[in-house]
């Protein structure tokens, strides 16, 4: 949102023309609703990370090429540009080598800073390889060195051609190298690797303020080794306090100076970091409402793994200051700063152990004598700040709560919790106003069917707007996909407001299920229903959801359930032990006890939907991934055949093999001990396994890496009650992605993921011959039609 309350933008992605692929654009939307949702950016690369700034410009990356070159870059990175408040096309600001990450703007400053990947040879006398020693020493004040003088030296004076980041980085893709030396952990990351490049965090400045006026004085300006002369020096790189010139002067200031609105400034990125070494690989900052200053998360590493340090960094000097240091109990986050720039709500952590679970909890830090004071401590929720309300008494929190994310208000003087929205649970309706299941989840004459358009939401991206009494957030639900809402703070009234899509129709309608645990803990999910189920039952499929510490309160394409439900099946969403939203116990129940309460739960909330006469309890399925692939595993090796098949996605199934090569061997580490590694893997108990089972992994997936499917399938086709015939022929199947990573993203694998799935639900429930996707080549192609 705009410092003035009046523009509000978000991003927007949608299938390119190939439909393998999609593009992200910049829409605006009308804070009133008066008006219709426009699209502001288009280009083939798209946009991202869009902000405004104090004087109404609004930045955001794209590998768009650059309109004024002469000969484009063969292959552009992400670059910052930006659109000016006076409006007209989005135009270059700079650029960097390996391209810009994300860009740290608040709508109250001019100051406008990226953090971008640098390799650590071109950081001139910096030794890198031992990234948070002064920081840890305390002696950090100037990058380490106790004159102040930066040890990191790039003169802004380069030419992009003879930027060392540049150089080093044309000489490994003309080598054809893409060797990377490791001296320290982690290695990789999801499903990417680490390194060599590291991520550091720079200030955009003008190079040279009067050059943006031909008649001012500017020695060396049209010198074309400055690099400046084209604008092209957005490639230029300082040391914040190298000795250079520089009056630190923003973007906007050099173009306020400038004879003319379209004049382009010559911009340099200042490095703040140029010691970071790996430490704010993965970390999140927050900027100072003035801009000085920003908060961040500094990674450091330990003798197994790496804690957070909270750090301090003045945006003109660079200086670094260690405001809270992590240890192998407990990390640090950073959160929103105050309107008055003296405390910050920050995420404490608690690290987790093999007896107890992790637990992140909210402090107010002041930032005058690093004090800390637990904010809401009785709160049993994990709240995420979003922002502080403009009167500097209280902030904006999203926390999961009950298959929700509302927006909650805490006031900071008492801890005071107070819900804003998600308050009102509407009264039963089916799709005809009637309970279609002639009685509700636990058998009782009140049916929990209804509308849960309010209710249900989950909240994210939360904007206040100036004057403090208007939230604007993204909501979405299991009824809707993301959209974009006015939340009146007073009320907690919520307006959708004129987006850039209207809402799919569903092919059914969603409920709230609820059944209680064996030891007495309540428990609950979303049910999706088609619209058969008010005549015939419908068969069931039981979605198991990944983290394992997450929730089902969100809209997914990846997992959505109404694929399922268009084809006549019902959903199940069960939320069992280590979901999020139901305090800290509940998440306790299930640490360390994978095979144990997070999989009665799981059967408890299904017997309650299998006992519901809508359900045909005789044909149900389970399916789930990452973790929800992990339980569809173990629900394989323990219930016989109670269900037709299981899909089991990018799942862990040795636990002993899978926790020292997923990419964050310590944080496993914390939770699963050797012992119940062996007591609760999947894999001792294959000889039990009798439904077919249908097997999906990507080869790029890192946090679950292929290994564990391989072994899987092997283990299916030699060692299960359902092993492979003497000529091969199997009921089981593999699907397997070689070029996706843990979700399999990419719109035409996600399309033949779907097909795959239900042409084997479809097989194993009715019967029904599996009609494969003829892009996997196995259909002649005088049948392969209408794919």
């Amino acid at each position: 949102m705009s410092a003035d309350g009046r523009r509000l933008v978000t991003t927007v992605q949608t299938l390119d023309g190939k439909r393998t692929g999609y593009r992200s654009a910049i829409w605006e939307i009308d804070p009133t609703g008066a008006q219709p949702a426009r699209r502001i950016t288009r280009s083939a690369k798209g946009e991202a990370g869009a902000s405004f700034t104090a004087n109404g410009d609004l930045y955001f990356t794209s590998a768009r090429p650059d309109p004024d070159a002469d000969s484009p870059a063969e292959e552009p990175k992400a670059a910052v540009w930006l659109i000016p408040a006076a409006g007209g096309e989005g135009r270059l600001v700079g650029n960097r080598a390996g391209g810009v990450g994300g860009l740290i703007a608040v709508r109250t400053s001019d100051v406008v800073l990226v953090d971008a990947p640098i390799l650590p040879g071109s950081v001139v006398g910096t030794d890198t390889t031992e990234p948070a020693a002064n920081a840890a020493a305390g002696t950090d004040a100037k990058h380490g060195d106790p004159d102040g003088d930066p040890i990191h030296s790039v003169r802004g004076t380069a030419a992009p051609a003879d930027d060392p980041d540049a150089v080093l980085r044309k000489l490994r893709k003309d080598s054809k190298v893409a060797a990377i030396l490791h001296t320290g952990y982690p290695v990789r990351f999801w499903d990417h690797d680490l390194g060599p490049d590291v991520p550091h965090l720079f200030r955009l400045t003008a190079a040279n303020p009067s050059a943006a006026n031909p008649g001012a004085a500017n020695p060396g300006a049209d010198n074309p080794a400055n690099g400046m002369a084209d604008g092209s020096a957005g490639n230029a790189t300082a040391a914040a306090g190298s000795g250079e010139s520089d009056s630190a002067v923003t973007v906007a200031e050099a173009v306020s100076l400038s004879p003319t609105v379209d004049a382009r400034p010559a911009v340099r990125f200042v490095d703040l970091t140029p010691d970071a070494g790996p430490a704010l690989r993965n970390t999140t900052q927050v900027l100072a409402p003035d801009g000085s200053f920003l908060l961040s998360g500094w990674a450091r590493p330990l003798t197994a793994g790496l804690t957070g340090d909270l750090v301090r960094i003045d945006t003109a000097t660079g200086s670094r200051q260690v405001l809270l240091s992590g240890d192998e109990h407990t990390e640090y986050g950073p959160g929103p700063i105050s309107p008055d720039g003296r405390r910050a709500v920050i995420v404490v952590e608690r690290r987790g152990i093999p007896e107890r679970a992790y637990q992140p909890s909210l402090a107010v830090l002041d930032l005058a004598d690093n004090s800390v004071t637990p904010l809401a401590a009785q709160w049993d929720r994990w709240g995420r700040p979003v922002e502080w309300f403009p009167d500097g008494g209280s902030v904006l929190v999203i926390a999961d709560d009950t298959g929700r994310a509302p927006l909650f208000r805490i006031d900071v003087a008492s801890g005071e919790v107070t819900q804003l929205t998600n308050t009102d649970r509407p009264d039963a309706a089916g799709p005809d106003g009637t309970d279609p299941s002639g009685t509700d989840s636990s058998g009782t004459d009140e049916s929990d069917t209804a509308s849960f358009t309010d209710y249900a939401a989950n909240h994210s991206a939360a904007v206040i707007s100036p004057d403090g009494s208007t939230i604007y957030a993204v909501r979405s639900s299991y009824e809707y996909p993301a959209e974009v809402v006015r939340i009146d703070v007073a009320t907690g009234e919520t307006t959708r407001l004129p987006n850039p899509a209207e809402r799919p129709l569903l092919p059914g309608w969603m409920e709230e299920i609820t059944t209680t645990a064996a030891d007495g803990t309540p428990l609950r999910g979303w049910l999706c229903l088609p619209e058969s189920a008010t005549e015939t039952p419908a068969p069931l499929a039981v979605f198991i959801h990944g983290g394992p510490v997450s929730s089902w309160n969100s809209w997914t394409w990846r997992w959505t359930p109404w694929t399922m439900v268009a084809q006549g099946y019902a959903v199940l969403l069960p939320d069992p032990a280590l979901s999020t939203g139901y305090g800290q116990e509940f998440v306790q129940r299930g640490w360390g006890r994978w095979g144990a309460e997070p999989f009665t739960d799981l059967l408890a909330v299904a017997d309650a939907a299998e006992a519901r006469a809508d359900i045909d309890a005789d044909k149900t399925v389970a399916m789930g991934g990452s973790f929800g692939g992990y339980m569809s595993n173990w629900v394989a090796g323990h219930t016989g055949d109670r269900f037709r098949c299981i899909i089991t996605h990018a799942s862990l199934w040795a636990l002993d093999q899978f926790g020292p090569t997923t990419d964050a061997s310590y944080f496993w580490e914390q939770e699963i001990t050797p012992e119940r590694a062996e007591e609760f893997s999947p894999h001792r108990f294959v000889d039990q396994i009798t439904a077919p089972m249908l097997v999906i992994h990507g080869d790029k997936d890192y946090r679950v890496p292929i290994g564990e499917g391989l072994r899987l399938w092997y283990e299916l086709l030699t060692k299960s009650c359902r092993p492979a015939a003497a000529d091969g022929s199997t009921d089981h199947r593999f699907l397997y992605f070689p070029d996706e990573n843990h979700w399999v993203l990419s719109p035409q694998h996600a399309k033949v993921w779907y097909q795959v799935v239900l042409g084997f639900m479809n097989q194993h429930v009715h019967g029904i011959p599996a009609e494969l996707p003829p892009t996997l080549g196995l259909t002649p192609p005088s049948l392969a039609s209408g794919s």
